[in-house]
């Protein structure tokens, strides 16, 4: 990236590519956005090409984003919206509470009455426009003065007064170059974002193959590797219960379907515990399992995830066992697999409280494990963390190609 920055001096963004000089221009909003009524009166378009507008998505297709239609009786009243026009949305949202402008970038169709169009002419970039106002202190700046938030947290502003005040803006060749660069930039977030997903799918598929003795593994001649044996959790592992006596550790932990053990503090961004009547919890040493009963979407019957942060203490609530022998790898990547979710729902009594799965001790350690042989466990962690090593270096670029366009918005813009 050739870009050469500059000092904050003026109307001048602190990162600029070579060849722009000067000031950037303040100019009404109006002099490159214009209102457009195109109104659906004769249905041109049906309820399956609704769009909405969402902050990281932009202008998507309702049904395809929501999963259902929000459209009313008729469509007939909603406003067209062509590709390249932009869409003001005056529904707030934590991070933009006097809404949103977006471009459609994709197919043709029709928004409620609530929503604004806008046509951008030719002495703008429609796509510069919307990078301008993806930052949450931008368009937030912008809209702040001209919107008033009424009794129903609605937006009470009209339409032509919506893009009445000043933006600051470069020349047209200059917007394009931006524009440009960030679309780059979001075409490899996509890239990875996908790379992601489809490395995750293969895991998944890997696994239920694996576990189901679907894919078997060979020695090192070729040879098959004996039969899986099949024995109770109880017997190959040991439920703990030893207590905080003294309150010699002060560490919560707590199991997240999403993150594995966590520091309670760093999940939740504060201590849910009484750090004075810790006494009665687990204490869960590095490698012990741990069973949380709670059930979400991503956990069904609850998780079970294995400690790999470091020794701390853990609510009576949940169910901590550890392994007296055997891979601890090959049954952290069994865990979170879903092969053991049928005998979970075949033992839980459920109670007045659904979020949890009510499930006796005895009946948890009868759990039945598939045993392979130790050389053959071995081989199968190896290969489900290779899978996990390149999701987690995808994630990491993932985040870093994210921080970087968070940096570029602040610094290529006035």
């Amino acid at each position: 990236m050739n870009m050469t920055v500059q000092t904050e001096e003026k109307k001048i963004p602190e990162l600029r590519f070579p060849g722009f000089i000067g000031e950037w221009v303040v100019r009404p909003l109006n002099q490159f956005l214009k209102q457009s009524r195109a109104k659906n009166k004769k249905l041109e378009f049906d309820k399956s090409q609704v769009l909405s507008v969402a902050a990281e998505a932009g202008v998507v297709n309702q049904i395809e984003y929501h999963g259902r239609s929000y459209a009313g009786v008729s469509v007939a009243p909603y406003g067209i919206v062509r590709e390249g026009e932009m869409v003001y949305t005056k529904s707030p949202l934590k991070a933009y509470p006097y809404g949103i402008i977006k471009l459609n970038e994709h197919a043709d169709g029709v928004v409620s009455t609530l929503y604004a169009i806008y046509t951008v002419n030719d002495e703008a970039s429609g796509k510069f426009l919307d990078y301008y106002f993806y930052h949450p202190y931008r368009i937030n700046r912008y809209l702040k003065p001209l919107v008033n938030i009424g009794a129903k947290n609605d937006m009470k502003v009209n339409n032509d007064h919506a893009i009445s005040d000043p933006i600051i803006i470069t020349t047209l060749p200059e917007q394009q170059k931006i524009a440009d660069f960030l679309t780059r930039i979001d075409i490899r977030i996509q890239q990875l974002t996908q790379k992601v997903k489809l490395l995750e799918e293969y895991k998944k598929g890997m696994m239920q193959k694996i576990f189901s003795q679907e894919i078997r593994f060979k020695d090192d001649q070729g040879q098959d590797f004996p039969d899986w044996e099949e024995k109770e959790l109880g017997k190959i592992a040991e439920k703990t219960t030893e207590k905080n006596t003294d309150t010699k550790l002060t560490l919560v932990l707590t199991n997240s379907a999403t993150r594995g053990i966590v520091s309670q503090q760093d999940y939740f961004e504060k201590d849910i515990a009484n750090q004075n009547n810790l006494e009665g919890y687990y204490i869960v040493q590095v490698n012990d399992f741990v069973y949380n009963p709670r059930v979400s979407t991503s956990a069904p019957v609850g998780p079970i995830k294995r400690n790999k942060l470091n020794t701390g203490v853990m609510s009576p609530l949940y169910t901590v066992f550890r392994f007296k022998k055997y891979s601890i790898e090959f049954f952290e990547h069994y865990f979170n697999s879903s092969k053991w979710h049928q005998y979970m729902k075949s033992i839980a009594n459920y109670g007045a409280r659904h979020d949890r799965m009510n499930i006796r001790s005895a009946d948890f350690l009868k759990m039945p494990l598939p045993i392979p042989v130790q050389e053959e466990q071995q081989r199968i962690a190896n290969f489900l963390s290779s899978i996990e090593t390149k999701i987690t270096q995808t994630k990491e670029q993932l985040e870093h190609m994210q921080t970087f366009k968070k940096g570029l918005l602040q610094k290529m813009f006035v």
